[in-house]
């Protein structure tokens, strides 16, 4: 999903995530592509910085009235501030927010994926690519290389 949602720039979507978990995604190979140029990509210290991130989304929203703003991935390892991010979950004020967590979730649906794929899938396809072919995808992306002309552009699609 990170893969995908970054190369689809183009098409407004914002990804939150915390650097021990995009390490996690990715590992080292994390400090080695200037996702920092992503501009749909904001990568917070921790777990709780992505929370204010998404609640100052939400209060910048009901300060000012309904305002459509671009929808947003949350990446998160909730662990034990489940029940905080499920607090955040609900305080959001849109069905703009796909969250994708890591490990245990208490609070609903919850699917098993390994490195060969969900253990019971979910109703439609999950394509998973390997740590390797991630970073390999990323690092053909426009904003991963300075803009370079032989690079993709995001919102172009990849084959693979």
């Amino acid at each position: 999903m990170l893969v995908a949602t970054l190369a689809r720039e183009a098409e407004g979507c914002d990804v939150v995530i915390a650097r021990r978990d995009l390490e996690h995604l990715l590992g080292a190979a994390s400090l080695q592509i200037p996702l920092h140029s992503a501009p749909a990509l904001h990568i917070t210290d921790t777990l709780e910085d992505s929370i204010e991130h998404l609640e100052s989304r939400a209060s910048a929203v009901t300060a000012a009235g309904i305002i459509e703003q671009t929808p947003v991935l949350w990446l998160a390892t909730p662990g034990e501030d489940a029940d905080v991010v499920h607090q955040t979950l609900e305080g959001q004020p849109s069905t703009e927010l796909i969250a994708l967590f890591n490990g245990p979730w208490p609070y609903g649906p919850t699917h098993f994926v390994t490195t060969d794929g969900p253990q019971h899938p979910p109703c439609h396809n999950l394509d998973l690519l390997t740590r390797d072919r991630a970073i390999a995808r990323l690092r053909t992306l426009t904003w991963a290389n300075g803009g370079s002309d032989d690079q993709e552009a995001p919102g172009k699609r990849h084959p693979g």
